[in-house]
């Protein structure tokens, strides 16, 4: 049974979007988590990962917050009617490399 999925788009050489999806949360273990940040900084070696999300998804955004992630932008209109609000993150503030 599919739980969840990391999905990771436009990847620049600097910079990587990422996407997680889940049906369950308790999916989204520290485990997970190093794993998705291991890929990003020392597989692909990227300096920054990207995030997006609905400006009513704050689920996401206390998620991406309390990984590190900043809020550096907003999108209006992205996901209609709805803003988008981008996150960044840099590799010298991630705590889970």
């Amino acid at each position: 049974e599919l739980v969840g999925a990391v999905i990771f788009t436009e990847y620049s050489g600097n910079d990587m979007h990422v996407t997680v999806v889940t049906t369950n949360p308790i999916w989204w273990t520290r485990r997970n988590i190093r794993t998705m940040y291991d890929y990003v900084w020392n597989q692909c070696g990227c300096v920054r990962l990207s995030a997006l999300c609905k400006e009513s998804n704050t689920k996401s955004q206390k998620l991406l917050r309390g990984l590190g992630f900043q809020q550096e932008g907003r999108l209006r209109k992205y996901f209609n009617p709805e803003d988008g609000i981008v996150f960044g993150q840099l590799r010298s503030e991630c705590r889970w490399i």
